[in-house]
């Protein structure tokens, strides 16, 4: 049942008077000998990922409990002046730790240390790739202590990796 000719179709299923269906394709090997390609200009672009994908500066922050049971963490990462206007794309690596050092038994998130207790804090981040705007990336979220211990110090830090379409030198800023 491979001949439709006689309700109007091609092998494709296609209608025979279709513009689709009247091309003659041709294979890619033999696509240079068939055309030749002219232009008024040439524009051409090496890229190299290593110029492109940058780490930014790490950030710290510190944090206690004391009036509330929960603390706001946010970070953003934008262009510096004049390019602030400009689209960035960034993706954070957020820690955060019990006490007022990066100490990896004191660690809360992403992964809870066994020496902290898993039940002692709950966290929730949600990440915005670019905002509204597209000229930010942003990283946000609550860091709650689930048993109320009063004055509890907590420790933040964050370094982002991002895509810089702007500058040659990586000219993003943690903020």
């Amino acid at each position: 049942m491979d001949n439709y000719g006689s309700i109007g179709l091609n092998n494709r299923l296609q209608a025979n008077t279709s513009p689709i269906a009247n091309y003659s394709r041709i294979p890619g090997y033999d696509f240079e000998n068939q055309y030749e390609m002219k232009g008024r200009k040439l524009i051409a672009s090496k890229l190299n990922v290593s110029s492109i994908v940058w780490n930014s500066q790490t950030g710290e922050a510190t944090g206690d409990f004391t009036i509330s049971s929960t603390l706001i963490v946010t970070s953003y990462l934008g262009n510096n002046n004049p390019k602030q206007n400009e689209p960035i794309l960034g993706i954070p690596y957020l820690t955060i730790y019990e006490g007022t050092s990066d100490l990896g038994t004191n660690q809360i998130y992403p992964i809870t240390s066994t020496a902290v207790g898993l039940t002692k804090y709950h966290c929730q981040f949600d990440h915005d790739l670019k905002r509204n705007d597209g000229v930010l990336s942003s990283y946000a979220g609550l860091v709650t202590n689930t048993v109320g211990t009063a004055s509890t110090t907590i420790y933040a830090r964050v370094r982002w990796m991002y895509l810089d379409f702007v500058s040659q030198d990586g000219g993003a800023l943690h903020a």
